[in-house]
């Protein structure tokens, strides 16, 4: 299409400050059309001599991607000489200006300086001409050309004078004299400023062509030898010099051509009609002046540089063609034949070819005779012969390495053999080519009728026409062409009848179904006479009604010779080329209500005018929404020119417009039609949103109303996110930006915002569809209130979104916050604590997560466990109030609520201790007095209570166990049991004796219990006088005694009555094995009597046993006796068996027990010791023996000089026993348990260890503590450890160890439980190691990868010093963080780390803070790396064969020296595998790759650079290459009889043979060579001696190229230049 340009240029700027040059700086604008190029003159006028750039800019009209900066390079000089204004024969070079220009290119671009002549055949002379200005103002400057130094090459003038701001043409003539090449080859001319002793303005100025005419006197021949050979300084002068006038601009007038020195002229004197005097004979002589005197200024010698670049040759020619023939040929029909010329020369190949007969007689060609038909019809020439042979083209050039197609037409115009010879004229041809000649001959014959149409090509092509393929091989065909329907076409052609005698013929139409009338052919000649030797004219006329194809036949006959020939009419209809200059108009978009314009072209093709009119309903569009505005409407066309047409547009709406304008042409069936697009375009945008429970809706916009969000009720610390959606309904991207009312700011400050939103600002794309979150977070109860969110459109509409939201607590309901427990007792062990019950109710809908964030203290315990609370459902939590001391306290439990928000509950109390006291002292001992049996003592005691609180307690009184009368019921009793007494109140019990025996004096204590305290009230005694007579054992056992022995034990009778008693044995009952003394007696008060009991038994029995014998008591019931023994035979006592066993614990040994005897034994061993146990009988099987296990169990510790003593007896059946005396130490206890746990830092744990009773009655142990390991515990470590512990009889029960650790440790130690009565203990050895703490947190962080992000976790220091942090992680390579850190005291810090991912993946870590003080803080680490933006793409532009390297930067993170894996997945680029990087700091290191792009295809060329490495990532960056045709490279230097070796690379990747030719015959290289795949090869370039020349430097060419090339790169060619010097 047509463009529309404009170019500003932008002045030039200095590399040098101050004055300068400047280019041109003119504004300039054109219009390009389809295919059009258009030159840009542009001057550059320097002022100074320095170097200057410049810029010109093309900005192509609607088009801002087209724009195209030019560079503008120029310098200029100043010197006192410079050579201007080189004109002359360029326009008959060989080579075009480009090519000269590549071969020059070692110079700066466009100096003035070299002369290039072209071709120049061997011989011939060229010449050229520039121009030599001296600049200075004051000096005269000498130049000299070296006319001696080059060969074949001469100045003119070669030396000179030049006066100041004089200019000389200087006239080069080259004239080779053998084939040569010169490429820029230097002619050093040589300046000098000079000066005279006069004046300059007295000096002529002179050169060496000033020459100055004499005549001499020659008086014979002798003297005009003599005068000849004469020095120019000794003849005499007889005329003036005649100088060459210069011009006031410079250039030199030439001098008019004058005779050779040797002629002789007649003087005036010897003219005809003077009678000359008799005087010697003149000779005229022409001397060059002399130059005038000067001297040369010093150090003003400089030299003029001069390039010169010739190519001169002999020329040389390839043909093949030497003798053509043709076949049969018809009178008037033609035949060609084609061969080629190739031009094998460094020069342009001249040829001309003339027509020689059998005779070699020159013919005329046929274009050269001009042939025509007279009166009668015959064919007839002016002047020679008509030849039958042309040749096209008959004259012209073959360019060098270039060939000519030449046509050599046979077309006979009579009857029979002919033959002639086509000579072809070569200027300067080498000797050793023939001359070209090239034999033609052929054979003609007379046909019966001809005619005379030209040759038509259209039933060869013709595939399937308007009548099939039905058609005779013969039919002809005749083609109409008209241009526009209802326009009449006219064919006229001639019959010719070559015969001697003449004939009728006819042309009939032979089309089917159609009239006449019909027919778009007419034939205006349907039948006639054609006379021999004559011609007719046929007439037809084409009249077309459509442009459709049409055909017709048509049969031509000769009814007299039976000849019929068919003939095909083709009338082929054309529009008029009256079209516009572009098929379609496509506005660019425009806002609605604007307007656009736009410049087309009405072109006219034809040779006639043509009249136009645009239709007016086809300005519409559809729906006459929009109108499109037409200057001119209408008008004439004039022929081959073109109209413009001004078509504008205004958008109505936002909508595509489309128009098809048409423009009626007259004659031109269909219209032009120029098709435009529009479109308008508004900003369309919608937006919608997205709530939290995933419904979607979209948000109203326009004017009556704003767009609403209400984000409903967020709970306090949450987040409600929404997600708003920008959709771009249009079709073009605008700009966005959201901004935030301050209200929205203004109660959640700048560090916390109530609302956020995040892609804040962007660019939606067409359709796109942007999502951005917004976040509504209130930090405390807060309501939105006038808080907008604003959608800035650029250039566009500014949306207003309401935002409503508030901030609440979550609805749940505790059923106090505010608890007083009032006075409290101290709390001891024992006691129940105080509590109370929280009734924590969720009113909401939904599940609300509660914690107690409340660490339970000793005074105030709070039991509630995290959980969840259901809708409607309270929870309980129960709170324990057990003060230690007797102050006030005060506690503030908080409550997370869904981890969110908190709610406190505040709890009151009072330690207070108990006071219960009797009121009257006197009764602290109440003394009942001495009583009889069945008498009752009730005693009063008002009690009062001094505590704040109503007290109701236990009164009661536990005799000892040495007063078992007192133990029965309702002997000593207090009632009431349970008393109440409100704060500073009083209360009476009774304190009853009422005894049912004699109980004797006693003292006991009246107990009052309140919560499993016991405290002593009072002290009560008294006693019961009665009798009270024991036996000191109701069983006396004797053991074994030997028959015929006795033994005799000992029994006490005491009575701690208060009365005595006789008694009575009856003795009776012990005969015949006992016998006792005394049998009777009397005992009195606190009287003790000891009766002496004999065993003798009377034989042998194992089992001697007297069952409860009386002794009968005055007053009383009697007392029994029960006496056991053995009578055995006499056998001797075993060893003592000793026994060793830790305190409560056992030790077992085996008795062996044999049974030698035939019965079966059943032993029922005797044990005589209080810690010894073992089976109550042992079955032993005849001859058998079996072990009886004795047990060692003692309760107690022995001492070194204290044991436990004892014996078992094992009574025999046989009469006799077995007796082992048995002595048992009992060591101190051994541990219970050692205790390990593992407790992780930071977690309270509570350990149990059971305590056991062992005894029958309650103990109490005394509680502590033995470091073992280490030797004091660390402040970080708390253990709690109550002090006493209360054991009832032969039970147990659970002591508490609490243990706490900030940071790691491991600790040893024993918990001891002893009794501090019976110096009896127990103990623990306890081990608790305190393992690093668990996840404290989950840090989630999401980051491109090479894009850092941060992220900040706060610590609280509940301590009073400052606390150092150390930290660590097991992913260093992705997070970044100050080794140490310092907390401040009993405050907050914030410690930042840095995540920069360097790979892309999901990683988990743990990041660790520890501290001597605190412990470990770890926090688990979800890292995502997404995809890394994409890299900057790098582009490559080179030439095929060429290398363009680029550094490819990319910024590595990686930690310590790193090497990266460099990879491209395409051949043409190659990098090196690998890139070692140092160790990167904070901002990462700037690492370079450097990529070389070698293409093999001319083309782009695309793919991707790889960098990756395990610990660095991967980087992927773009490569865009693009390769051009390969440029000229060179010139290379090359000496005479010397080589040069030139570098040539194999780009492709296979082995290829390449093909090396030059173009100059002094150079000569290897024909080919096959190059091995993307290897360089080195091409030798041979200078050959013989032909080199001492003073001229040869030029040449290098051509390499490849027949096996591939398409991509099909007849690309390599050139190099060459330049071959003198040695």
């Amino acid at each position: 299409s047509m463009q529309e340009a404009s170019l500003q240029p932008q002045e030039s700027s200095n590399e040098e400050k101050g004055e300068g040059s400047k280019f041109a700086s003119v504004p300039v604008s054109m219009e390009l059309a389809v295919g059009e190029k258009q030159d840009l003159l542009v001057m550059f006028q320097p002022n100074s001599a320095k170097r200057c750039s410049g810029l010109i800019h093309l900005r192509i009209k609607s088009n801002q991607f087209e724009n195209l900066s030019i560079q503008l390079v120029g310098e200029g000089y100043e010197d006192d000489v410079s050579i201007e204004n080189i004109r002359g024969r360029a326009e008959e070079a060989s080579l075009s200006e480009e090519e000269v220009q590549k071969m020059a290119n070692k110079m700066e671009a466009a100096q003035e300086n070299h002369l290039y002549f072209g071709g120049c055949p061997v011989g011939e002379s060229r010449q050229m001409t520039f121009t030599l200005s001296n600049h200075c103002s004051n000096n005269v400057v000498k130049f000299q050309w070296p006319n001696s130094g080059m060969d074949d090459m001469v100045f003119s003038p070669s030396v000179g004078h030049l006066h100041p701001k004089r200019s000389k043409d200087i006239v080069v003539t080259f004239k080779p004299s053998k084939p040569q090449v010169i490429t820029a080859q230097k002619a050093f001319g040589r300046a000098c400023r000079i000066s005279f002793s006069q004046p300059i303005s007295q000096i002529a100025d002179w050169d060496d062509r000033m020459k100055s005419v004499r005549w001499v006197n020659v008086a014979s021949s002798q003297n005009m030898l003599a005068a000849s050979t004469a020095s120019p300084a000794t003849l005499p002068v007889a005329t003036a010099t005649t100088p060459a006038p210069s011009t006031p601009g410079g250039a030199l007038l030439a001098a008019e051509e004058t005779p050779s020195a040797s002629s002789t002229l007649q003087p005036p004197s010897q003219r005809p009609g003077n009678r000359p005097p008799a005087t010697p004979a003149k000779q005229k002589v022409v001397e060059t002046d002399p130059e005038p005197a000067h001297s040369v200024v010093d150090n003003s010698q400089r030299e003029i540089e001069l390039f010169v670049s010739a190519v001169s040759d002999r020329s040389k020619y390839e043909c093949l063609a030497k003798d053509v023939k043709f076949r049969d040929t018809l009178m008037y029909q033609t035949r060609v034949y084609s061969f080629p010329l190739k031009n094998v020369s460094n020069i342009p190949l001249a040829y001309e070819w003339a027509l020689l007969d059998s005779d070699s007689t020159p013919v005329r060609l046929p274009s050269q005779v001009q042939l025509h038909l007279n009166e009668e019809g015959s064919i007839v020439s002016e002047g020679e012969e008509v030849a039958p042979f042309s040749i096209t083209p008959c004259s012209g050039e073959v360019q060098p390495e270039t060939q000519e197609t030449f046509a050599i037409r046979f077309s006979p115009l009579d009857v029979g053999e002919m033959a002639y010879i086509f000579k072809c004229n070569i200027p300067y041809l080498d000797p050793s080519c023939e001359p070209l000649e090239v034999k033609v001959s052929g054979h003609s014959l007379m046909p019966y009728c001809h005619f005379d149409l030209e040759e038509s090509e259209y039933i060869r092509s013709r595939t399937t026409g308007v009548r099939g393929n039905s058609l005779e091989p013969n039919t002809r065909a005749i083609e109409f062409h008209s241009c526009g329907v209802g326009v009449k076409t006219v064919k006229q052609f001639n019959i010719v009848n070559p015969t001697a005698s003449g004939y009728d013929y006819l042309l009939v139409n032979e089309d089917e179904g159609l009239s006449p009338a019909a027919l778009p052919f007419k034939c205006l000649t349907p039948k006639g006479f054609v006379g021999g030797g004559r011609k007719q004219e046929i007439v037809f006329e084409f009249l077309p009604s459509g442009v459709d194809l049409v055909e017709s036949l048509w049969r031509f006959s000769i009814p007299s010779l039976s000849i019929s020939l068919p003939f095909l009419l083709v009338g082929i209809t054309v529009e008029p080329a009256v079209n516009m200059d572009r098929a379609y108009i496509r506005f660019k978009p425009m806002l609605v209500g604007s307007q656009l314009s736009e410049t087309v072209y009405l072109l006219n093709n034809e040779s006639i005018p043509y009249h136009f009119a645009f239709v007016e309903k086809t300005r519409y569009s559809d729906g006459h929404i929009a109108k499109l505005d037409v200057k001119p409407m209408s008008g004439v066309i004039q022929p081959k020119s073109k109209l413009p047409v001004e078509v504008s547009v205004i958008a109505t709406k936002e909508q595509e417009f489309n128009f098809n304008l048409h423009c009626q042409v007259k004659r031109k069936p269909s219209p032009a039609v120029l098709n435009v697009k529009a479109e308008g375009y508004a900003i369309n945008v919608s937006l919608s949103c997205k709530g939290t429970q995933g419904e979607e809706f979209t948000l109203a916009i326009g004017r009556a109303s704003k767009a609403t969000i209400d984000m409903g009720e967020v709970q306090v610390n949450d987040k409600s996110l929404w997600e708003v959606f920008v959709f771009n309904t249009g079709s073009y991207s605008f700009e966005y930006k959201w901004e935030l009312s301050e209200r929205c700011r203004r109660k959640g400050g700048q560090d916390r915002q109530l609302v956020s939103i995040s892609a804040e600002e962007g660019v939606a794309g067409a359709h796109d569809r942007i999502k951005c979150e917004l976040i509504f977070s209130p930090p405390s109860k807060v309501a939105l209130r006038g808080c907008e969110l604003v959608l800035n459109i650029l250039n566009g509409p500014s949306i207003p979104v309401v935002l409503k939201g508030r901030g609440i607590e979550p609805n749940i309901e505790f059923s106090f916050t505010e608890h007083d427990f009032g006075p409290c007792f101290i709390h001891h062990s024992e006691m129940d604590s105080t509590q109370a019950t929280l009734a924590i109710t969720n009113h909401d809908t939904k599940y609300i997560s509660m914690a107690c964030l409340f660490n339970n203290k000793p005074h105030l315990e709070v039991i509630a466990e995290p959980q969840f609370l259901a809708p409607k459902v309270p929870c309980n939590v129960v709170i324990k109030f057990q003060p230690k001391d007797a102050v006030k306290y005060c506690e503030q439990v908080v409550f997370e609520i869904n981890a969110l928000c908190r709610k406190t509950v505040t709890f009151k109390g009072e330690g207070a201790k108990m006071k219960i006291e009797v009121a009257n002292l006197n009764q602290k001992i109440i003394n009942f007095g001495t009583l009889r049996v069945g008498n009752k003592v009730s005693k009063s005691v008002k009690l009062l209570n001094h505590s704040p609180i109503t007290t109701t307690f236990l009164v009661y009184i536990v005799p000892s166990s040495s007063a078992p009368a007192l133990q029965q019921a309702g002997v000593l009793s207090v009632s009431p049991g349970e008393v109440s007494i409100p704060p500073h109140g009083s209360s009476l019990i009774s304190v009853n004796f009422s005894p049912k025996a004699r109980v004797s004096h006693f003292t006991e204590e009246v107990t009052l219990e309140y919560s499993g305290v016991h405290q002593p009230l009072l002290m009560v005694s008294g006693s019961c006088q009665g009798l009270e007579i024991v036996l000191d054992g109701d069983h006396l056992p004797f053991g074994a005694v030997v028959l015929k022995s006795q033994s005799k034990r000992r029994l006490l009778m005491l009575n701690s009555g208060d009365i005595g008693a006789r008694f009575h044995w009856e003795h009776e009952k012990f005969a015949p094995d006992f016998s006792i003394s005394p049998v009777e007696g009397y005992i009195s008060s606190g009287m003790e009597v000891t009766f002496d009991i004999t065993f003798h038994p009377v034989e042998l029995n194992q089992d001697i046993r007297y069952e409860r014998i009386p002794c009968h008591i005055e007053g009383s019931k009697p007392l029994h006796l029960t006496l056991t023994g053995v009578c055995i035979e006499q056998i001797p006592l075993k060893e003592v068996i000793h026994f060793t066993a830790s305190v409560r614990s056992k030790e077992s040994r085996q008795l062996t027990i044999p049974n030698k005897t035939n019965s079966h034994w059943l032993l029922k061993p005797i044990i005589d010791g209080e810690y010894w146990i073992g089976p109550e009988s042992l079955s032993i099987e005849p001859n058998h023996s079996r072990h009886y296990e004795l047990t060692y169990e003692p309760l107690r510790m022995t001492t070194e000089l204290q044991k436990h003593q004892g014996s078992i007896f094992f009574p025999l059946p046989d009469g006799t026993g077995l007796l082992y005396n048995l002595l048992g130490t009992a060591e101190p206890p051994k541990n219970i348990a050692t205790i390990q746990q593992d407790i992780p830092c930071k977690t309270k744990h509570t350990e149990l260890l059971t305590v056991e009773n062992w005894l029958r009655r309650p103990q109490r142990f005394h509680v502590f503590r033995e470091m073992i390991r280490p030797e004091k515990l660390d402040s970080s470590v708390t253990l709690e450890l109550l002090d006493y512990i209360d054991v009832p009889a032969l039970s147990k029960r659970d002591y508490k160890v609490k243990f706490y650790s900030f940071k790691e440790c491991s600790i040893f130690f024993k918990v001891v439980f002893k009794n501090e009565q019976t110096g009896e203990y127990l103990f623990y050895h306890v081990n608790f190691k305190s393992t690093p703490p668990g996840i404290i947190g989950t840090v989630e962080l999401r980051t491109p990868v090479r894009k850092c992000i941060s992220h900040v976790i706060n610590i609280e220091n509940p301590l009073r010093s400052n606390v150092t942090f150390t930290n660590s992680t097991n992913v260093p390579e992705l997070i970044s963080f100050p080794p140490t850190i310092v907390f401040g005291a009993q405050g907050t810090g914030k410690f930042m780390f840095e995540f920069l991912p360097l790979k892309v993946g999901k990683t988990q870590g743990k990041l660790t803070l520890s501290s001597s003080d605190l412990g470990v803080y770890q926090y688990e680490l979800h890292l995502v790396a997404t995809d890394p933006p994409q890299e900057k793409a790098v582009h490559f532009t080179t030439t095929l064969g060429s290398s363009s390297q680029q550094s490819c930067k990319f910024t590595s993170y990686a930690k310590g020296r790193t090497e990266y894996v460099c990879k491209v997945d395409s051949g043409d680029f190659h990098v090196d595998k690998t890139v070692t990087v140092a160790s990167a700091g904070s901002s990462g290191t700037e690492a370079t790759v450097e990529v070389v792009f070698e293409p093999s295809h001319l083309g782009d060329a695309q793919t991707t650079l790889t960098i990756s490495s395990p610990s660095g990532g991967d980087y992927v960056i773009p490569l865009f290459g693009h390769c051009l045709v390969p440029k000229p490279q060179g010139p290379y230097i090359i000496k005479a009889g010397s080589s040069v070796s030139i570098p040539f690379k194999n780009i492709f990747s296979n082995v290829k043979q390449f093909n090396f030719s030059v173009d100059n015959p002094v150079f000569t290289v290897k024909a080919s060579d096959n190059l091995k795949a993307r290897k360089t090869h080195n091409i030798v370039v041979m200078y050959d001696a013989k032909q080199a020349d001492p003073h001229v430097a040869k030029m040449g060419k290098l051509v390499v190229t490849s027949q096996q090339s591939s398409k991509s790169v099909g007849g690309i060619s390599w050139i190099y230049y060459l330049k071959g010097v003198p040695h």
